[in-house]
């Protein structure tokens, strides 16, 4: 069974370091540079996956590290990696979604234009999100009368 990515980046990183690797530490250019080297030298002999087999292995290879470096707690210093801008990918596969984003960019911040595009967005979004309703199912049964109507 083949280790899982994050398992070689972790192995990747240690190994470079050696005795000197503490978790949380900071990683110069030349050190992710040549650790990057490392993994590329893994995914070209099969050993480290790449998803995308027609993406430049190298800059695959970037994200990666930097994900892993970013996220896993073993490296990360213990921190439980929280998302800056979470909820920020919401609607990417909603087509409508991606044409309303396009044409907002070709209008001014604070134009007309710009305020329309956006009400309509963020009232789609919100819809998006209401949808994906992930806890338990309800129940209509379960609720008064008045509120029934409200269960999709």
């Amino acid at each position: 069974m083949s280790k899982s990515q994050k398992e070689l980046v972790y192995e990747v990183v240690t190994k470079f370091y050696g005795q000197d690797f503490k978790n949380g530490m900071e990683h110069t250019k030349e050190a992710k540079s040549k650790i990057t080297d490392m993994l590329v030298e893994l995914a070209d002999s099969g050993e480290f996956a790449i998803k995308n087999a027609q993406e430049n292995v190298r800059t695959y290879v970037i994200g990666c590290l930097n994900n892993h470096l970013r996220k896993d707690t073993r490296l990360n210093g213990g921190e439980k990696y929280v998302a800056a801008n979470p909820g920020s990918r919401a609607g990417q596969g909603d087509p409508s979604i991606k044409a309303m984003r396009q044409l907002a960019r070709t209008f001014a911040e604070g134009s007309a234009e710009r305020a329309k595009i956006d009400a309509v967005l963020s009232a789609k979004l919100a819809e998006i999100k209401a949808s994906k309703h992930t806890g338990p199912a309800i129940d209509p049964n379960d609720l008064p009368e008045e509120l029934r109507d409200l269960v999709g």
